[in-house]
């Protein structure tokens, strides 16, 4: 299966490769063209007429359009400092009403985007501002991009590296480079826009004759909080769809249907397709999403059927597949793999994020006006999102799921026999890697076989850059279609300190290059009179769970903070001379793995020009699965909104561990009240709190298993505790008493 990852946040900037980290970016790739140019940019005033003209074709499907203004249009830009797009607001009466994105390229259909809901830029201003106000900058420093569908960013300009805000979840990352020069002068205007009266519309438009919609009613859940970061893109938009079943003939899907406990259904989702927490966000293999609705609606009783479809062009057979399925009132996953075009290629990959498809729009006799209407599950757009067909950049998937009642299609007829090579991540020695002169290495990647031939007889062949003591050819396992295998070889480092990087090539048995099979390893060698000193216990090589790793800046003045990198990732950070952390080992695959400290100075306050130093460390085989965290509880007594006489007992059940741990322990809490209370870690699921006041309260339970992993919090219920002994408090007199109360 292809192994592809959705909705996870990555603060690295990764040159080539597949590997979809949510959110994260890449560098240039030759892999996709840039479509030839229609013509040139629109005006301001070409890109109104084309929003005005749109607003009056949506208003029959969309009533709440009908008589609407259109504000100014706010420019945005792409990455290269090319105004990339227009985006209005549609009024009425003041008040918005949705947004429209126009293409800044003259292209056949220049309507990108539309949705009932506001602007993104809009929603996201307020708390965009406040964020860089804290970090020193203001509003004029914003500069707000369109990188492709659902892909809105505000840029903070005159960042090196490149400082980016994501306007959906509000997450912030970097990316290489400097903001383009032309971009500097330009800031965002001033949100209170005049309007435009509909009379501005030109009188000659091109309009589509026949429009054919169609739009399910389906919920739209947003992503949350689960297991201390977002429980993922992926297990939400399946989510929505259990909701639209559950409300029919499976209602065990989702207790309560779609109105009911959404987020024990989506919990379960996210458990069955194996999302993992990364940098706070839910990241799933695009590959695991199709089984984990197949086990999680097993284990409800149902027999659902997922199929998998890669669209790599933007075919009318591509569209007509997922028309299908709405007509067929299923609404569908739709995974969309997004990149941005510039004259000087395509940049891939902007966005790996899973959407629920609830609908279209299309005419017939118009291949240009196409349209997916999609549910997003961001927390800033919670209406429907409209998104051009044509415009979605690579490959996207769509995954239709079938009730059992449904009998699904035969297979299409495999394809072709072509070799086809995706590189998915470094193993072992991440770009940067800090080793130590002389230090004999292993490099290893994940690479998929995304071809449809068998690697028999493949090579990994050494083809430029620094050899680093590796091997001209190394052998690779046989690896069938569609699968992955862990690409090794060993490596010496020079004994020079300094920067090197070696290029590798993979090559089928007769020699020829497979597309996509360019692999790197870039290290750093530091000196090893290094002022950073580590301490590790227990020492390298080891089997141990857990690893205690601390380091020390040594005679180094003017430290700002510490932080600690394992295979890329910050693990701890401290505002003082030294860093240390915990490693749990588990999750970490057997061999060496890089290990930096990193020593930020004053006036260096996003880590620009740490000093730094890296060495490796192996784990070796025996360690012990990864624990997970155990299910959230269940609250059973008292019921919701219970009103007493006297302190309630609260009670709750776990619903187990995903390991088949006990659970062993249960921690209430009264929060956000006037006045608080927690039982500390109990072995009893029911507890009575003691001392509290007469009023109302909320409360929530917690549990941990065996080995210490402790669960999400359970969803919040309330009581009213209403203490029967009267208490006189206060005597009020009318009329008031003398001032001499011996007087009465």
């Amino acid at each position: 299966m292809r192994k592809f990852l959705t909705g996870v946040i990555a603060l690295t900037f990764v040159v080539g490769g597949l590997l979809l980290w949510g959110y994260s970016l890449a560098g240039p790739t030759s892999a996709q063209q840039l479509p030839t140019p229609e013509g040139s940019l629109l005006t301001p005033k070409e890109a109104t007429q084309a929003a005005l003209r749109h607003v009056l074709v949506e208003s029959a499907a969309i009533p709440e359009w009908r008589g609407c203004t259109m504000s100014l249009p706010v420019e945005h830009y792409d990455l290269q400092g090319n105004a990339s797009a227009y985006v209005f607001s549609v009024l009425k009466e003041g008040q918005d009403r949705g947004y429209i994105v126009i293409s800044a390229r003259r292209i056949p259909n220049v309507v990108l985007e539309f949705s009932t809901g506001e602007a993104r830029f809009k929603k996201a201003f307020d708390a965009t501002e406040r964020t860089v106000l804290q970090q020193g900058f203001d509003s004029n420093d914003l500069l707000p991009l369109y990188l492709g569908p659902l892909s809105h960013f505000y840029e903070i300009k005159g960042q090196s590296p490149r400082l980016l805000i994501d306007m959906s979840s509000g997450e912030q990352f970097y990316i290489l480079g400097s903001t383009p020069s032309n971009l500097i002068s330009k800031s965002i205007p001033n949100l209170s826009v005049s309007r435009l009266q509909q009379s501005d519309i030109a009188p000659a438009a091109i309009l589509p004759t026949d429009v054919h919609d169609k739009l399910l009613d389906v919920p739209d859940y947003n992503q949350y909080q689960y297991g201390g970061c977002a429980v993922g893109c992926a297990p939400t938009a399946a989510g929505n769809v259990m909701g639209y079943w559950a409300d029919g003939e499976y209602p065990n899907l989702m207790s309560g249907g779609s109105g009911g406990d959404h987020q024990s259904t989506i919990n379960g989702l996210h458990d069955h397709m194996h999302t993992f927490c990364s940098d706070g966000a839910g990241g799933t293999y695009v590959s695991d999403i199709g089984p984990g609705i197949v086990s999680y609606a097993g284990t409800k009783g149902y027999d659902f059927t997922v199929r998998w479809i890669e669209i790599k062009e933007r075919t009318d057979e591509a569209f007509d597949s997922y028309v299908f399925e709405i007509d067929a009132d299923r609404p569908l996953v739709v995974v969309m793999i997004d990149s941005t075009c510039t004259p000087d290629g395509c940049t891939e990959t902007y966005r790996k994020h899973a959407v629920t498809g609830v609908g279209y729009q299309y005419d017939p006799n118009n291949k240009y006006f196409k349209y997916m209407t999609v549910h997003d599950n961001w927390g800033c757009s919670t209406k429907d999102v409209f998104v051009q067909y044509a415009t979605i950049q690579g490959e996207f998937f769509l995954l239709p799921i079938w009730p059992p009642t449904v009998t699904p299609p035969p297979p299409p007829p495999p394809p072709p026999t072509t070799d086809q090579a995706t590189f998915l991540s470094h193993i072992t020695l991440p770009d940067g890697s800090a080793v130590s002169p002389g230090q004999a290495l292993v490099k290893t990647w994940r690479v998929r076989n995304s071809g449809t031939s068998t690697w028999n007889g493949y090579k990994l062949r050494f083809v430029g850059g620094d050899q680093l003591g590796a091997p001209a050819e190394t052998s690779i396992p046989t690896t069938g279609p569609q699968s992955t295998v862990d690409i090794s070889i060993n490596l010496t480092a020079p004994t020079q300190p300094g920067n090197y990087s070696g290029y590798f090539q993979i090559v089928n048995a007769s020699g020829t290059e497979v597309p996509g099979g360019r692999l790197w390893v870039k290290i750093s060698v530091q000196a090893e009179e290094s002022r950073i000193t580590f301490y590790f216990d227990p020492p390298s090589p080891s089997a141990a769970n857990n690893v205690h790793v601390t380091a020390k800046a040594e005679g180094i003045g003017n430290v700002r903070a510490m932080r600690l990198l394992i295979d890329g990732q910050v693990v701890s950070e401290l505002g003082a001379t030294y860093v240390d952390a915990d490693w749990d080992t588990r999750a970490y695959a057997d061999g060496l793995h890089s290990i930096v400290a990193q020593v930020a100075f004053h006036g260096d306050d996003g880590w620009a020009y740490p000093e730094q130093r890296g060495v490796s460390y192996e784990l070796l085989p025996g360690r012990a699965p990864a624990n997970k965290a155990p299910h959230p509880p269940t609250l059973t007594q008292p019921g919701d909104w219970h009103v007493g006489w006297s302190i309630p007992q609260l009670c709750a059940q776990h619903n187990g561990d995903p390991d088949g741990d006990a659970v062993t322990d249960y921690y209430f809490d009264i929060f956000e009240s006037s006045q608080n209370w927690n039982s500390g870690w109990t072995t009893n699921n029911c507890v009575t709190p003691s001392g509290l006041a007469s009023t109302s309260y909320q409360w929530h339970v917690k549990v941990r298993d065996g080995y210490g992993a402790e669960s999400d919090w359970s969803q919040a219920w309330h009581f009213s505790y209403l203490d029967p002994t009267p208490k006189i408090t206060q005597f009020t007199f009318n009329p008031s008493p003398p001032p001499n109360p011996e007087e009465i």
